[in-house]
């Protein structure tokens, strides 16, 4: 494999922990405790993590490559049953080489995706201990076996801003520029993003040169139409709620992996044109000093622009 033919930069990869991504990097006192993470095979061949009196599985959407879609999903699994560069950091450069990936910033599973497992758990000096854990093993294990190739995520203890502070600053004296945090913290119960709580973790990553990185999930809700709906159809959804103007009606597909999906009515190709649409019906035509105020689109949803529009056209007497 040549270095110009690795041409991709992956920053939505994921990595399944190794069983023993605690063992190196915990103070001395605190190695051998039982209340530390560790992996436990169940009586039916699953292998989870022990913490904080619960079990973590390894869900198996988190470690589907290689797999044929109709293998998706959300069962649990066994290391034995995952291709092993979901875990093992050398074989995933392997497979990084065969995809031409050069770098790849990896999110967390066993933790979520912002470590919301750690901030749940009960004794928090603990959870400290075991973030700062994981961004060594991160750094150091994961992505320090094979330097150039990972772009370092760092964790945060973000149910305490001093904490949360002085863990950013010692990631960045480790070469950390890139750290995990909440889409939504006010549905953890957390202040929201809006809230000035959050002011010396915005500033320490504007002076430190780090980038915030906020996963879709990471505040423990999900976009779901019920409990019991197939994965495709909670990942469709998500994909159709973030680009809804360009997703308005179900193809059925008899010959793809899954069947059916969402696509537009007004796609080139006939045979792409959804067998059923769903429109969308305003009661009215908009105001013009909201939704569309600038003429700028042709969807009623309000955006940016039109904020700034409906404020001048407000301030000029609009009512």
């Amino acid at each position: 494999m040549r270095v110009d033919e690795l041409i991709l930069v992956s920053v939505d990869d994921h990595v399944v922990e190794p069983p023993d991504m605690f063992t190196e990097h915990l103070p001395a006192s605190y190695q051998g405790r039982d209340d530390v993470p560790h992996v436990v095979r169940t009586d039916v061949g699953d292998d989870v993590w022990v913490y904080d009196g619960r079990e973590f599985p390894n869900i198996g959407l988190n470690a589907v490559a290689g797999r044929p879609r109709d293998e998706y999903g959300m069962d649990p699994t066994s290391y034995d049953e995952m291709r092993p560069g979901c875990w093992d950091v050398d074989a995933r450069i392997g497979d990084m080489n065969a995809n031409g990936v050069l770098a790849s910033l990896c999110f967390p599973s066993f933790p979520r995706l912002c470590g919301q497992v750690f901030a749940e758990a009960q004794d928090k000096d603990l959870a400290h201990v075991l973030v700062r854990a994981y961004n060594d093993w991160h750094v150091h294990s994961w992505c320090g076996r094979h330097p150039g190739r990972f772009i370092p995520l760092g964790l945060l203890p973000y149910w305490d801003i001093d904490l949360t502070v002085a863990e950013l600053e010692r990631l960045s004296s480790l070469g950390v520029h890139a750290v995990s945090f909440s889409e939504n913290p006010a549905k953890l119960g957390l202040p929201s993003l809006h809230a000035e709580h959050w002011d010396p973790l915005w500033a320490a990553c504007q002076d430190l040169g780090i980038v915030v990185c906020l996963h879709i999930g990471s505040s423990s809700t999900i976009t779901v139409t019920a409990s019991d709906a197939p994965f495709d159809v909670t990942a469709t959804l998500q994909a159709w709620s973030a680009n809804p103007s360009s997703n308005q009606g179900w193809v059925v597909n008899p010959g793809g992996t899954d069947g059916w999906r969402w696509a537009s009515s007004e796609t080139a190709v006939m045979t792409d044109r959804p067998v059923l649409e769903v429109t969308y019906v305003s009661p009215g035509p908009p105001p013009p000093c909201y939704a569309n105020c600038d003429a700028s689109t042709t969807v009623p949803i309000l955006n940016v622009a039109d904020f700034t529009c409906f404020l001048q056209q407000y301030a000029s007497g609009c009512p």
